[in-house]
């Protein structure tokens, strides 16, 4: 039965989110119910319907193996406290009501589901060099130093916001942890271009302009735990773009990582997490040159090939949605992808993107 917030109002005291607590539902919590609504202002979020499971013990533990600080709660209720996620100030964290055994899970999730009124998100910082041609090696640097940065937030309990990097890189040629030398089909002692062995997986890669790169470095532990969901949920934002920008049809292949238009790969995913921080990423083909491909096995495939947005268009003028699209230009059509990745990068993990205005010749002085 569909509650209104009005009458869930009138039912139930609100709780707010500090050390202390002054207020409590004014039901008890019974082991035997599966589901408890509660009005919960967290921080400084609006007001929000929110559906809460009861959980024993084992099975809090499960869901979120998260440390926990105890604060008090009137009429014997508790709320522990989840320290070192990084949750953003202003955010939902999943929450624990507690009253003797019985305890009832709030999760974020579960609340943006009934959430009435303002949306919530997670906040991610958004470095956009979209236009620029970065060299390889310090975008790389800059990558872990953020990673560093950020665990160093989450083990003193600091606001650890997501970060997301947006650039194209000059002519550059990368390797996985792993990968093979045999896929490379020139003397490494010669190489067409700079070539540098990462800790990211996968095998072997090319970078260059009209390429779009996306550095995603986020806190697993506040969307999550999973490797394969990430990778999965990088795919998809691919997948949306290509589609609602371009009706392209692109999907995934099974056993292979990527996305896919027919045996052509448009978008190539390599990444590494550090206490489940995430960097590396994806990398999607929208105007590249694709005849440096041709000097190696991309990815280690043999039997598939590279495309790229550009090349598909030409092929086939109505798979886009927009006449100005049908021959578009490549900065205009780099302009377009980029948009939609943002938006679709937002929508998929979930967060609210803010760029931040900072050029990279400052970044670069100070981190290089």
């Amino acid at each position: 039965m569909a509650l209104s917030t009005s009458s869930l109002t009138s039912s139930f005291s609100s709780l707010t989110f500090s050390s202390q607590i002054s207020q409590q539902p004014n039901t008890s919590l019974s082991s035997k119910q599966s589901k408890s609504i509660f009005i919960v202002p967290i921080l400084k979020t609006p007001k929000l319907v929110v559906s809460a499971t009861v959980a024993s013990p084992a099975e809090l533990e499960n869901k979120n193996p998260g440390n926990y600080v105890k604060s008090r709660l009137s009429g014997g209720f508790s709320v522990p406290t989840i320290i070192g996620t990084g949750r953003s100030k202003g955010t939902i964290a999943p929450l624990v009501l507690q009253k003797g055994n019985e305890e009832v899970i709030i999760n974020y999730r579960d609340a943006e589901e009934n959430l009435q009124g303002d949306s919530l998100r997670l906040q991610c910082e958004c470095f956009d060099f979209y236009k620029d041609i970065i060299p390889y090696k310090k975008a790389w640097s800059w990558q872990k130093k953020i990673v560093e940065e950020k665990k160093a937030l989450i083990e003193r309990n600091e606001e650890c916001p997501d970060s997301l990097i947006i650039l194209q890189h000059s002519p550059v040629y990368t390797l996985g942890t792993a990968s093979s030398e045999k896929y490379l089909n020139f003397d490494l002692k010669n190489p067409p271009f700079q070539i540098y062995r990462t800790e990211r997986g996968g095998e072997v890669t090319y970078h260059g302009p009209g390429q779009l790169v996306l550095y995603p470095i986020i806190n697993l532990r506040n969307h999550k735990m999973d490797l394969q969901w990430y990778m999965r949920a990088l795919e998809e934002v691919v997948i949306r773009v290509l589609f609602s920008t371009f009706s392209i049809k692109a999907s995934r292949l099974e056993g292979l990582t990527g996305v896919w238009v027919g045996d052509q790969k448009l978008a190539a995913i390599g990444i590494r997490a550090s206490q489940w921080i995430t960097y590396h990423g994806l990398a999607l083909n929208v105007t590249t040159d694709l005849s440096p491909f041709s000097w190696i096995v991309p990815c280690g495939i043999q039997d598939r090939q590279v495309g790229s947005i550009k090349k598909l268009l030409k092929k086939d003028q109505s798979s886009t949605k927009e006449t100005d699209l049908d021959h578009p230009h490549d900065c205009h059509l780099l302009d377009v992808t980029h948009d939609s990745l943002i938006m679709e990068f937002s929508e998929v993990f979930e967060v609210e993107v803010s760029k931040k205005n900072v050029p990279f010749s400052e970044i670069s002085e100070k981190n290089f």
